[in-house]
């Protein structure tokens, strides 16, 4: 996988303005054979000295570079592109992605995985505005009046960007969905941070003026641990899907989708694991008012056909959610993009309850058990170690031998843990099997409901007796690589 970073300077600049940038990046660079920077220079002369010759305007710049990313050997070989740019440098890469998309050629961006704009005045620059306006009278420069707030040109501009870039969804000749994360400069005075950060989702400040945040003092800089990061997350860049992703919460009146989506609970759970089509639609409409708790559902889609499910309980008084499910029916790349989406919903619905403690199980005895662990620890979940974890059978419940070994996995909002407290796990596996099982199972067994609570609580001993009597805490571990 060769990954680009292409540069691109501001204003009145040359291409020597990244130089300490790229020096910084040198001794990374040299254990990253993969990995290559190249400079895209343009004319931008204050002044206008020789009669027979003129000064791009953005517009113009935005085609140069264009045919720059076309014919540079170096890029036209690479597989995903970085594209940097400082000051006017950001505004020039906006304006080359916005003829893309306006011209239908959208897929020509699919291999750019982000952009980076350092100091980038998209709203416009009003350092020394009414000197520059009156100045105007006899100092003509077309790429000085793009940078003046309010420009017609820069508004359409602007519009572009933000409906078929930034809030683009799917990959069409006109939209491509392309990360832009915009920098400030903590002392700058020449661009404000508001039209830095315009509407991008992605917003930083570094420390530096307006021209010395893109000048490393050493390799340790922010900068150069910024641009370094982009070109690593180059490297696992998906792009952009041609479908559209979506996804649905469901309620228990939606008949046929949630018939769709426990069709694909069938396809990737064994019998005794999973759960019957008429407890989803029963609890999903009385757990709530029965248990206190809310069960949830949601449904993910790819052009409204159901390809993945997800279904957790949200229990507020214990501050946890316990992830029931999570099940997707595609290939490879959309399941992975499938799960993101759904995994953005569950961090939705914990931070609208204010949850932050995630527990889910994975099957020890699934073929899908490796990738499926890689995946959520991709997220930020780990595995609980030092637990002998099982699941229930939930056709031979009362069967001591009826447990099916599993990894519990442990995840919060924020950094996660090294470590939980004995006192937690045992409250975790306690919670799991005296209510989050209990409950679940409690209509299925009303008429057994001694018989389903021994043997719970049989399962539950089990469990905590394979602790090791000196452990007071439990790693939280990666299994496997990542």
């Amino acid at each position: 996988m060769i990954v680009a970073g292409v540069f691109v300077h501001g204003i009145f600049s040359s291409s020597a303005a990244w130089e300490p940038l790229v020096e910084g990046l040198a001794a990374w660079r040299r254990h990253q054979p993969d990995v290559r920077l190249v400079c895209f220079d343009y004319p931008s002369p204050p002044l206008k000295l020789n009669p027979l010759r003129r000064i791009p305007d953005l517009r113009e710049l935005g085609k140069l570079l264009a045919t720059f990313l076309e014919r540079n050997e170096e890029v036209v070989g690479a597989d995903r592109l970085v594209l940097i740019g400082h000051s006017q440098g950001g505004l020039v890469i906006q304006e080359y992605l916005a003829e893309a998309v306006r011209n239908g050629r959208a897929e020509s961006l699919r291999r750019i995985s982000e952009c980076l704009l350092f100091c980038t005045p998209t709203n416009g620059s009003e350092l020394l505005l009414s000197v520059r306006k009156g100045l105007g009278r006899f100092w003509h420069h077309p790429q000085e009046r793009r940078l003046r707030p309010l420009d017609e040109h820069m508004g359409e501009l602007q519009r572009t960007v933000a409906e078929r870039l930034v809030f683009a969804q799917t990959l069409t000749p006109q939209s491509c969905p392309i990360r832009i994360t915009a920098y400030v400069g903590a002392e700058d005075a020449i661009v404000t941070p508001s039209s830095a950060r315009w509407i991008f989702t992605h917003t930083h400040v570094l420390e530096g003026t307006h021209n010395s945040v893109i000048r490393p003092r050493s390799e340790e800089s922010s900068v150069v641990q910024v641009v370094r990061d982009a070109l690593d997350r180059a490297r696992y860049h998906f792009p952009p899907d041609a479908h559209l992703i979506t996804t649905q919460h469901v309620s228990p009146d939606d008949r046929e989708l949630l018939r769709k989506g426990i069709a694909i609970l069938g396809a990737s759970f064994s019998p005794p694991l999973g759960a019957r089509a008429d407890d989803i639609r029963y609890w999903l409409a009385n757990y709530r008012k029965t248990f206190g708790p809310t069960v949830r559902v949601v449904l993910g889609l790819i052009n409204d056909a159901v390809v993945g499910f997800l279904m957790f309980h949200e229990d507020r008084d214990e501050n946890l959610i316990v992830v029931d499910y999570l099940a997707t029916a595609t290939d490879v790349m959309s399941s992975r993009l499938v799960t993101m989406k759904l995994i953005d919903r569950l961090r939705e619905a914990a931070r609208a309850a204010d949850i932050n403690r995630f527990v889910f199980e994975v099957d020890k005895t699934s073929d899908k058990a490796e990738p499926l662990v890689r995946l959520f620890q991709g997220f930020g979940a780990r595995v609980i170690d030092g637990l002998d974890y099982c699941a229930l059978d939930m056709g031979r419940l009362t069967d001591t031998n009826a447990r099916i070994p599993h990894y519990l996995m442990y995840a919060c909002m924020g950094p996660v843990p090294a470590a939980i407290s004995r006192n937690e796990a045992e409250e975790l596996v306690s919670y799991l099997y005296e209510k989050w099982y209990a409950r679940w199972l409690s209509k299925r067994w009303a008429d057994r409901v001694g018989e389903l609570n021994a043997a719970l609580a049989r399962h539950r001993q089990t469990t905590l007796d394979s602790l090791a009597e000196s452990v007071t805490e439990l790693r939280l571990v990666s299994v496997g690589s990542e």
